[in-house]
């Protein structure tokens, strides 16, 4: 996959689910990672929390301006569809978190990626086995964020954000390389 920013561009990785996961990368640095909880809707349905994403893509889109950055990069976990109607209620809520956060990204002119959860996750070496990657993916993430991560949608977010900055300089390199630099 060709990797369309620089390694110092602004970037939010978010895992879209009831809790979404977030991480926002500004120059290759994590800045800042947490969860936005689930809110409770009409007939008691849980959904993503609108209005608490809003205001974590606006705070760092102004950070990012105050950077000098006017396009960030909105990298957003991409499910894979199971076909269980087991799994139709919680694809459908992570579809709507996934959607929620683009928006914001569309509204704002930042780029989107969509990345898997097994291009990440192998790519960061964390298991084969289902409970194996979740138990290290917590520790992983919270090594890089110097603190214990809340939990696996943070971590997640985390370590999707670290995944992009890094391909984006393995990206750039090459470039680099055959630009003969």
């Amino acid at each position: 996959m060709v990797v369309l920013y620089r390694p110092d561009a602004a970037v939010l990785a978010v895992d879209p689910a009831n809790r979404c996961g977030w991480s926002f990368w500004l120059h290759g640095a994590l800045v800042a990672s947490g969860v936005l909880p689930p809110v409770t809707r009409d007939g008691g349905a849980m959904g993503v929390d609108v209005k608490g994403s809003y205001r974590v893509f606006r705070q760092f889109q102004q950070q990012a301006n105050a950077a000098g950055e006017k396009v960030g990069v909105l990298v957003v976990e991409q499910q894979f569809p199971k076909g269980d109607m087991g799994q139709f209620e919680s694809l459908q809520r992570e579809i709507e978190a996934r959607q929620t956060w683009e928006c914001w990204a569309v509204l704002h002119d930042w780029r989107i990626e969509r990345v898997f959860p097994s291009t990440w996750q192998s790519a960061t070496g964390l298991g084969r086995v289902r409970s194996d990657r979740k138990r290290n993916s917590l520790v992983v993430a919270s090594k890089i964020v110097g603190r214990q991560v809340q939990d696996d949608n943070e971590a997640d977010a985390v370590l999707l954000g670290s995944f992009a900055v890094r391909r984006a300089r393995a990206s750039e390199a090459v470039r680099e390389t055959r630009a003969g630099r």
